[in-house]
């Protein structure tokens, strides 16, 4: 019986006989196909996290409900789509959920971020992104509207129009607690929670530096679709 023996080059593919000159250029020659392996691996992986960046930063993105402010609409943990609204502003209608950020001391001056692991996930799409420096409100009053509180009914007007809230909370008897009587200006909105007995929206920062009023500059997206829980996945849109 004969012993089969196989040469180390033999599996590396190459023959023992060859020159070593030979072997070296087939070495280099794999070394370099590697090499462009890695390179295009490294490649597609950055030109994903490139996309998923502008993708969050230009058209959607998933965000954390971070407080009770638009209950019952919204509840704390829930995930939702928000559409970046870059460039769509004017689209924005009575009715809508904007988040948007802060347009001067509606929130404390220092907010922790999260950790730098979470940060990077979030920023390419792998993890949901918490609201943290921004805000979430309902848009009541558009440019020029009159928004003024409230009716016989405990309702608001807009334009003397008693406005019909269906999304409040059913034990709600006024649309607000506080009385007001507002004129939006041009480039602004007045925005309010649907938790009208715990927001602070609009209302509380009617004698503050900034204003009550959300600037079109400072919108950052619009919420239209509920992702999580699932028992209540669906369209935040009328």
């Amino acid at each position: 019986m004969h012993e089969l023996t196989v040469d180390a080059a033999c599996l590396d593919g190459v023959s023992p006989q060859q020159p070593s000159s030979r072997r070296e250029a087939l070495r280099r020659d794999r070394a370099k196909r590697r090499a462009r392996s890695v390179a295009l691996h490294v490649a597609t992986a950055v030109g994903a996290i490139v996309f998923a960046m502008l993708v969050r930063a230009t058209v959607f993105e998933i965000s954390v409900i971070p407080s009770t402010s638009m209950a019952p609409t919204l509840a704390v943990g829930d995930r939702v789509g928000v559409e970046k609204l870059t460039g769509n502003i004017l689209d924005v209608k009575r009715g809508d959920i904007v988040t948007f950020r802060d347009p001067g001391g509606w929130l404390p001056d220092e907010l922790s971020g999260p950790d730098p692991v979470t940060a990077v996930m979030i920023a390419v799409g792998l993890a949901p992104h918490d609201l943290g420096g921004q805000l979430i409100k309902r848009v009541v009053g558009l440019p020029g509207d009159r928004v003024a509180c409230c009716t016989a009914d405990g309702l608001l007007t807009v334009n003397g129009v008693p406005l019909e809230e269906p999304y409040l909370p059913a034990s709600l008897e006024k649309a607000s607690a506080d009385g007001f009587a507002v004129v939006v200006p041009d480039g602004h909105l007045w925005v309010m929670g649907d938790n009208r007995d715990a927001s602070a929206d609009s209302r509380a920062h009617q004698d503050s530096k900034s204003g009550p009023f959300v600037p079109f500059e400072a919108l950052e997206g619009r919420a239209i679709f509920r992702f999580f829980p699932l028992d209540r996945f669906g369209s935040l849109l009328d």
